[in-house]
């Protein structure tokens, strides 16, 4: 299960468990619906609940987000949240298989991922 909760300068997506490719790819489409994606970063909260997902279907991911990223959107830093080396790992591949319109990040900490989403430093 997964959850997409709004916050006052971010978004979050949270997994409860290792989401599979189908989960990943309705946990996007949910975000992307949500009134104040375009104009709101976001955070993606894995902890050790890293996707179980083969490593080519980030591509495939990719592409899903790349389609349907809104032309005129703000929305400029996604913060992935892992809480192991191995997470840190798989968080890289995901930046650099991705090919996204914006940043990607990776933390081990919520409180350094708020902070770099945030427009403002510290909120």
């Amino acid at each position: 299960m997964y959850t997409v909760e709004e916050y006052d300068t971010y978004l979050t997506v949270e997994f409860d468990h290792h989401p599979d490719l189908f989960e990943m790819e309705t946990a996007i489409a949910a975000e992307f619906r949500h009134p104040h994606y375009a104009d709101t970063n976001d955070i993606w909260i894995f902890n050790d609940n890293l996707p179980d997902v083969a490593l080519d279907h980030f591509r495939d991911i990719g592409s899903i987000i790349r389609t349907l990223f809104p032309k005129k959107a703000t929305h400029s830093k996604t913060a992935i949240v892992v809480s192991s080396a191995l997470g840190m790992a798989v968080a890289e591949i995901w930046k650099t298989s991705m090919n996204l319109p914006y940043e990607i990040e990776a933390f081990t900490s919520l409180d350094s991922a708020k902070e770099w989403v945030s427009p403002e430093p510290g909120i």
